[in-house]
C-alpha cells in the first residue's frame, strides 16, 4: 500500500502544497488510500465531506473545491455527469475552479463526452480542460495502476465499432461504420508492468483488445482465506487478471469494458456500458438508470440483448413509444437491435451506494420477475428514518437487560477481590491460593468460557511472561495458572481504590521506573522472592494500547531469568480483547483461550543471551496470540 502511495503521488506530482477535496466513502479503496492515507503520507490538507452531501446537493462538491482552494480531487465518471448536466445555473454564481489541476476520473468507465461537458459547463468557473486526469485502478493493485501525465488532458481515440467487437482489432472508423470513442487511462506507475493477453495467456501485440493483465510490489498477495480465488486470479509469475478489456497504444491504456459485462450477440461481443450510453441519449430516459445486460437464448444459441431503462413517464402508451425510440437508437447506433426492452419507474434500476449501476442483481431480478421501484427518495427516507428509530427502540428495551447485566458483573467483580483481600488478614498464603479459584468461578459467573491449552504449571520457581492487550488478562493469567503467581503491578493499578488493598495483602510487587535506586531494591526482592519458591508474572510489553500488536519487550524478566537460571514460560492469550476491550471492566460473554509454551532457558547470563530469550519467547507468543509484531514500543506516562 505504501508504495502504491508513493506511485501515484510521483503520477500526480504532489506537494505539501497541494489541497485535497473528496466526497467519497472511506470503506472505498479510492477514498480511503487515495485521499485519507495519501494525505496523511504526503503532508496535504485534506477537506471530507459525505457521499450522502455529493448526492443531496452535488453543487457542494464543486464550492469545497472554491473554499478550500483544492487542486486535487477524484470521483467516478458519473459525478462528472450528474455535475454537468443537473446543478442550476444560480447555485453557480461566483464559484472559481481555477485552483483545480487534477481532476482524477476512475472506479468505472471514462466517458469522453462526459469530460467534453465538464468542460464546456465549467470552464467559464474557472476549470481547465488539462485537468482532466482519467486514470486506472483497482483494488487488487492497493488502487493505482495507470496514470497520465498532469496536465496533459484527455487524450481520445476514435475507432471503428465493428472491428473491434467482431476482431477485436483496433481501427480507424471507415465509412459507413459506427465510431467508438475511449479515452487512454495513461501509463503505469513506477513498478508496475501492464500486459495484454488473450484467452489462452498470450501476450498481445499493440492496438490488439485483450485481459489487462499487471503486476507490480503494490498488487495483491492472496484473497483472504481464500486460495481458489487467489490461484485464478494471479499466475506463478505475479501477473494478476484483473477481469477488464483493453488495448496498449504507444504505452498507453485504453479500456473497452469488462469480461463479464459483454453480451454476445451476432457474432459480436457487446459491452453492456455502450449500450447503455446510447439508451441514455434518448429524450425521456434517466441519464445513469440504464442497465443492459445478455440472457441467454438456447434455441439460437446466442444471447438475448436486454435493455432496462428507467423514465418518469406514467402513461403507458408513452413508455412503449420510448421503448420504440430506444430500440431503433441502438440499432441505428450499435447495427444490432435489442431484443427487450423494459420502459421502468424512476428507482427501479439496482445501484450501488456510489452510484453504479448493478447489473448483474438487475438482471438476476429481472429473470426472476422480483425487478420493481424501491419506491423514491422519501420512500427511502423514510426507510432510514424508520431503521434508525427501530434501532433506538432495540437499545431501548434492551437498556434494562444490559443493566442488570453489568449490575451482576459489578457485584461478582468486586465479591471476587474481597474475598481474598479478607482472607489475607487471616492467611497471606492461603489468600493467594484462593485467588485461582475464584477467577476461575468469576469468568463462568460472568460468561467467559476459558480454555487452558498446555501445561499450566511448574514444580520449580519460574517467570510466566504473557501479551497484554485487555484489562482482563491478569485475571485469565491468574485462573490458567494452577498455583499462585506473584504479579509485576504497573503503579495506576497499586493505586487503583479497588484493588490496592488486594495488592497490598496478596504480596504482589508495585513496579516503578525511572529511579536507579528503586530499580535496585526492586531487583533485590524479585530474587528473594524467587529463591523463596515463587512463581513472578510479567507482562513484558509493559502496558495495554488499543491498537493491536505484540508491542518490543522490556528486557528485565529475560535478565532476571539469565541471571538466577530460572525458565521463562510464555502463555498467549486469545480473545480477551474481545471479551474486554481496553479499558472497559466489565466483560462480554465470549471465549478466551490460553496457550501454554514450554520452558525456555538462556544459554548464559550475557546481553546477547538475554536479548536472545526475549526474541524466542516473543516470536513464540506471536505464533500464536494471533497479533501481528510490532516495532512500535508501547507508549507509557509512568
Amino acid at each position: 500500500m505504501i508504495h502504491n502511495i508513493r506511485g501515484y503521488g510521483f503520477g500526480m506530482n504532489l506537494t505539501p502544497r497541494d489541497v485535497t477535496i473528496s466526497w467519497l466513502p472511506l470503506y472505498h479503496d479510492m477514498g480511503l488510500i487515495g485521499t485519507m492515507l495519501g494525505s496523511i503520507y504526503h503532508g496535504q490538507p485534506l477537506a471530507l465531506m459525505g457521499p450522502q452531501d455529493f448526492l443531496a446537493r452535488p453543487s457542494r462538491w464543486l464550492w469545497a473545491v472554491h473554499q478550500y482552494r483544492g487542486t486535487v480531487s477524484p470521483a467516478p465518471n458519473f459525478a462528472y455527469e450528474i455535475c454537468a448536466r443537473k446543478i442550476p445555473d444560480e447555485e453557480l454564481e461566483g464559484l472559481d475552479l481555477s485552483s483545480w489541476r487534477i481532476a482524477l476520473n476512475g472506479a468505472e468507465a471514462v466517458r469522453p463526452e462526459t469530460l467534453e461537458r465538464f468542460s464546456e459547463r465549467f470552464a467559464p468557473y474557472g476549470f481547465k480542460p488539462e485537468a482532466h486526469f482519467p486514470a486506472y485502478g483497482l483494488a487488487e493493485a492497493s488502487l493505482a495502476v495507470t496514470f497520465p501525465p498532469p496536465g496533459r488532458g484527455p487524450l481520445v481515440e476514435t475507432l471503428s465499432r465493428e472491428t473491434l467487437e467482431s476482431e477485436g482489432v483496433v481501427a480507424a472508423c471507415g465509412a459507413g461504420e459506427t465510431p467508438m470513442t475511449l479515452v487512454a487511462c495513461g501509463r503505469p506507475l513506477p513498478d508496475m508492468e501492464v500486459r495484454i493477453v488473450d484467452n489462452h495467456g498470450k501476450v498481445l501485440e499493440d492496438r490488439r483488445r485483450g485481459l489487462v493483465e499487471f503486476r507490480g510490489p503494490s498488487s495483491l498477495e492472496s484473497y483472504y482465506n481464500n486460495p481458489e480465488a487467489t490461484a485464478a486470479a494471479k499466475d506463478a509469475d505475479g501477473w494478476v487478471k484483473t477481469g477488464d478489456l483493453g488495448y496498449l497504444s504507444e504505452g498507453e491504456l485504453y479500456l473497452t469494458g469488462r469480461i463479464k459485462d459483454i453480451i454476445i450477440k451476432a457474432g459480436r461481443n457487446i459491452q453492456a456500458e455502450d449500450v447503455e450510453d446510447i439508451v441514455a441519449s434518448v429524450k425521456g430516459v434517466r441519464r445513469g438508470c440504464v442497465a443492459a445486460f445478455g440472457v441467454e437464448d438456447d434455441k439460437e444459441g446466442t444471447e438475448l440483448l436486454v435493455i432496462v431503462a428507467e423514465s418518469r413517464l406514467k402513461d403507458e402508451g408513452a413508455k412503449n413509444e420510448l421503448a420504440g425510440k430506444i430500440e431503433k437508437e441502438v440499432a441505428r447506433r450499435l447495427g444490432v437491435p435489442p431484443d427487450r426492452v423494459d420502459v421502468v419507474k424512476s428507482h427501479t434500476v439496482p445501484k450501488t451506494p456510489s452510484g453504479k449501476i448493478r447489473r448483474s442483481e438487475c438482471k438476476k431480478r429481472w429473470i426472476d420477475g422480483s425487478l420493481k421501484a424501491s419506491g423514491g427518495t422519501i420512500a427511502q427516507l423514510q426507510k432510514v428514518v424508520f431503521h434508525g428509530l427501530s434501532q433506538r427502540l432495540k437499545k431501548l428495551v434492551g437498556m434494562p437487560r444490559q443493566l442488570v447485566r453489568s449490575a451482576w458483573c459489578y457485584a461478582c467483580l468486586g465479591t471476587s477481590i474481597m474475598i481474598p483481600t479478607v482472607f489475607a488478614l487471616i492467611s497471606k498464603r492461603g489468600a493467594q491460593k484462593l485467588m485461582g479459584p475464584v477467577a476461575r468461578l468469576y469468568l463462568k459467573l460472568v460468561g467467559v468460557h476459558l480454555d487452558v491449552r498446555g501445561e499450566a504449571s511448574f514444580s520449580e520457581p519460574c517467570i510466566v511472561v504473557c501479551n497484554h492487550c485487555s484489562t482482563l488478562d491478569a485475571l485469565v493469567l491468574t485462573a490458567t495458572w494452577k498455583s499462585p503467581l506473584t504479579f509485576l503491578v504497573a503503579p495506576w493499578v497499586t493505586e487503583h481504590p479497588l484493588l490496592k488493598r488486594l495488592i497490598a495483602r496478596t504480596g504482589h510487587i508495585p513496579v516503578h521506573r525511572g529511579d536507579p535506586e528503586v530499580a535496585e531494591q526492586q531487583e533485590k526482592e524479585f530474587v528473594e522472592r524467587l529463591s523463596r519458591g515463587e512463581s513472578l508474572a510479567i507482562f513484558p510489553e509493559g502496558g495495554i494500547e488499543v491498537t493491536p500488536g505484540l508491542r518490543p519487550f522490556a528486557l528485565g524478566a529475560f535478565r532476571l531469568a539469565a541471571q538466577n537460571g530460572v525458565p521463562i514460560i510464555p502463555v498467549a492469550l486469545t480473545g480477551t480483547r474481545k471479551a474486554q476491550p481496553y479499558p472497559k471492566m466489565i466483560p462480554f460473554p465470549t471465549p478466551v483461550r490460553a496457550i501454554v509454551g514450554s520452558p525456555m532457558y538462556a544459554d548464559g547470563d550475557e546481553w546477547q543471551h538475554v536479548l536472545e530469550l526475549s526474541n524466542q519467547s516473543r516470536e513464540w507468543m506471536a505464533e500464536y496470540c494471533g497479533d501481528p509484531l510490532s516495532h512500535r514500543r508501547l507508549r507509557r506516562n509512568d
